[in-house]
């Protein structure tokens, strides 16, 4: 909120917020539902490492992530498109197996590894809503 928003109170007195108004004010984690909290939240970017393809061989898609996650387009993107379809399908069999949804790690951790040398990086934003319990 801006310093200049009113702030309507429970007797329904409206006034300026001041200082102590700013400093008295809670997190959202403790004032808001749990169920709210998890659909803002909801949203998760995995990152993705892509083997460059050419005219004779599609684009290879790795999730670093997920293991055993990934897919191909022959051209860029549709090789996103397809891991973004793959990533779903992967969380959805997860959840459906009771297995624990993994939380996406930075894309810097992975690109450090040789494994990914001359891998191109993107992320995928991926709504979690559906695989959270």
């Amino acid at each position: 909120m801006k310093k200049s928003e009113p702030l309507t109170r429970e007797d329904g007195e409206v006034r300026e917020l001041g200082t102590q108004d700013m400093a008295n004010m809670k997190p959202a984690a403790e004032v808001l539902p749990a169920s709210l909290l998890k659909k803002r939240d909801a949203k998760m970017l995995f990152p993705i490492a892509i083997e460059p393809g050419d005219e004779a061989h599609a684009f290879g898609v790795i999730v670093p992530d997920i293991p055993g996650c990934f897919s191909a387009g022959d051209t860029l993107n549709e090789a996103l498109r397809n891991a973004k379809e793959a990533i779903g399908l992967h969380l959805q069999g997860m959840a459906e197996e009771g297995m624990k949804v993994p939380a996406a790690n930075s894309m810097q951790s992975h690109a450090a590894s040789p494994e990914y040398a001359g891998f191109i990086w993107k992320t995928v934003e991926i709504d979690m809503s559906q695989y959270q319990d």
